[in-house]
């Protein structure tokens, strides 16, 4: 019995896409590190295993300057943050770290503009 996988999302690909970049950038010293994060929780019956705080930004980056910069990544922006993710977001912008709320490709390079870096596009 085999489940078909359903068409990856927008959103999803957007991630990808911002994670390729990410990782690429980390690879030629543009930033210092990148991570994703996953967050809620996942399993079945009594075995589940709990991911980071719900809210909690789907990627962070550090700038080589130690910056830290976090990415909520969303199909559109007709879509709200959730209060768990306002909540973080006001916490991260409270210490220091910049956030931003990325829905494609062009706003991603924008976002990376700010911080001084070109756009490199990995075409591996």
């Amino acid at each position: 019995y085999m489940i078909k996988k359903k068409n990856k999302s927008i959103e999803q690909e957007l991630s990808k896409y911002c994670g390729d970049q990410l990782e690429f950038a980390e690879h030629c010293g543009q930033i210092a590190y990148h991570e994703r994060y996953n967050s809620g929780k996942f399993g079945s019956g009594i075995y589940w295993i709990k991911l980071c705080r719900e809210g909690t930004a789907d990627r962070m980056f550090r700038i080589n300057n130690g910056h830290t910069v976090w990415l909520e990544i969303k199909k559109s922006f007709k879509e709200n943050l959730t209060d768990d993710q306002n909540m973080f977001c006001a916490i991260m912008l409270s210490i220091g770290d910049s956030y931003y709320f990325i829905s494609s490709k062009e706003e991603f390079w924008l976002m990376f503009k700010d911080f001084g870096i070109e756009y490199f596009e990995d075409i591996r």
